[in-house]
């Protein structure tokens, strides 16, 4: 299935939510890249609140990474720019049935899909809601996969569901 990846016995559905899947094949055939996730990169202010494509090249971008991002401005245009900041750990939560969700971006509140668990924040903070404690994981990009790299239930906050 296009766009998730196996983690232990978790799964992690990379498959983009902002921008149209159907050009993620011609984007990984035009530049030789192999899709990874969609995140958000930083810029000169910290961490953009939109998602960006983040794809993986052997050929490294002009300004020096493996990385690029595609993403759009706040005016629609299509922009491509070095996606190295997307390699930075982030905060994932396990759900009941398993699998590990994340969020993108600021404010990009997202729910499992056995509705057991919900993350907000993307990079600048984490808020998870749940019913029952959830083991928080930390993702990180490597190479072309997203990897769960660490697990642990400290630092989760219980916040009860109405």
């Amino acid at each position: 299935m296009f766009g998730v990846w196996k983690i232990s016995s978790a799964m992690i559905d990379t498959k983009p939510y902002f921008f149209d899947d159907y050009y993620i094949p011609i984007i990984e055939k035009e530049y030789n890249a192999k899709y990874v996730c969609e995140t958000c990169i930083k810029n000169q202010y910290g961490w953009r609140n939109e998602p960006s494509l983040i794809f993986y090249s052997p050929k490294k971008h002009p300004d020096g990474s493996h990385y690029f991002a595609i993403s759009i401005d706040d005016h629609g245009t299509l922009i491509i720019s070095d996606g190295i900041s997307a390699t930075e750990p982030f905060t994932g939560v396990v759900a009941e049935n398993g699998d590990i969700i994340y969020s993108r971006f600021r404010h990009d509140y997202r729910t499992s899909e056995d509705k057991s668990v919900s993350i907000d924040g993307g990079r600048e903070y984490t808020r998870i809601v749940h019913d029952k404690i959830r083991p928080t994981v930390q993702l990180q990009i490597e190479g072309h996969e997203l990897l769960k790299t660490d697990e642990s239930t400290s630092g989760t906050r219980r916040i009860l569901v109405a």
